[in-house]
């Protein structure tokens, strides 16, 4: 009798046990095997079992691996990547597109605070157009799984005129779950979205104050401008608001005169979420929206509030004594 490659009560990996014997075979700690010319055993963790006994173990481990494969290919879970325009104002009702994927068969819209309330409009392919400005990505390697189909829902919210102001939620209910969180921004001042051109100080367009601006710098370069008048005296606040949104736009905010002359930037401060300055005459002014990198695509999306804010900067003391 010859025995290759046995290894008794093996606690590792599957092992095979090949006998040639004319005779019965006996193992000790193992079972009988019946009189063959050949037989091939398995060792599972110290117990073994012959081809025939081993089938129906093996037939259940090919079950589940293809019950795993096949949970592994489900859809990705619904998802909220961003919304257009990014926020409303209260006692106001406003259409939106909210862009994410597995958002099909989408029936309802919920808010993370009372005062909200919306609806599912229709859902459908992201256009090619919006696709083509997406952020270029260089794979070095090949992806394991493909890229979720990009969806959008058009929703419509309306906000109560006594909605406190400020960033919300709400997720949208589709048949495979609720979705991630998206976000929405509540203010008590006027909307608008950017209008092209405009990128230069000459083709600025034209907004009264206060105001919220929606914005995209949709390629490399792009430079958003928006002029306003302003009187002797007045302390103009501009808020950007960005990576709060998840925007890809590290901003830069700067202001011109009437003359092109730059009298406010916020490139050195080390948050540039926030530029303020004191109006020197009464005059027309520009403020200039750009990337620090110079960096351009539909997630280079900003929210912009001009106006005579109420804004804090900082405090001293930082504490006080109990």
């Amino acid at each position: 009798m010859k025995i290759e490659g046995f290894r008794p009560r093996s606690r590792r990996r599957p092992r095979f046990l090949r006998a040639d014997y004319e005779d019965d075979l006996s193992v000790p700690g193992f079972t009988r095997f019946p009189r063959v010319s050949a037989v091939r055993v398995f060792i599972f963790g110290g117990y073994a079992m012959t081809t025939r006994r081993c089938l129906p173990v093996m037939l259940v481990g090919l079950m589940l691996a293809f019950i795993g494969a096949q949970v592994w290919a489900q859809t990705t879970p619904p998802t909220v990547t961003f919304t257009t325009p990014s926020g409303i104002q209260r006692g106001a009702t406003a259409s939106f597109i909210v862009e994410g994927t597995d958002l099909t068969g989408a029936t309802a819209i919920v808010f993370s605070e009372p005062g909200l309330s919306g609806k599912i409009l229709e859902v459908s392919p992201v256009p090619q157009s919006i696709l083509n400005l997406e952020p270029k990505v260089i794979q070095s390697a090949r992806p394991y799984f493909d890229e979720p189909v990009k969806v959008q829902a058009k929703v419509e919210i309306s906000a109560k005129p006594w909605m406190s102001p400020g960033t919300h939620q709400f997720r949208i209910i589709t048949p495979h779950g609720s979705s991630t969180v998206g976000k929405i921004v509540v203010s008590p001042y006027p909307e608008t979205e950017e209008r092209e051109p405009n990128n230069t100080l000459s083709e600025s367009q034209e907004v009264t104050l206060p105001i919220n601006v929606h914005g995209v710098l949709t390629t490399p370069g792009d430079m958003d401008s928006y002029r306003f008048h302003a009187k002797a005296g007045q302390e103009i606040v501009f808020l950007i608001n960005t990576g709060g949104l998840g925007s890809r736009l590290d901003p830069v905010l700067d202001v011109f005169d009437s003359q092109g002359k730059q009298i406010a930037t916020n490139l050195k401060d080390r948050d540039r979420s926030a530029l303020g300055f004191k109006v020197p005459a009464d005059s027309l002014y520009t403020a200039r929206v750009a990337d620090f990198q110079e960096g351009g695509s539909i997630r280079h999306f900003y929210r912009l509030t001009i106006g005579q804010l109420p804004y804090l900067k900082g405090r001293y003391p930082l504490g006080l004594k109990v």
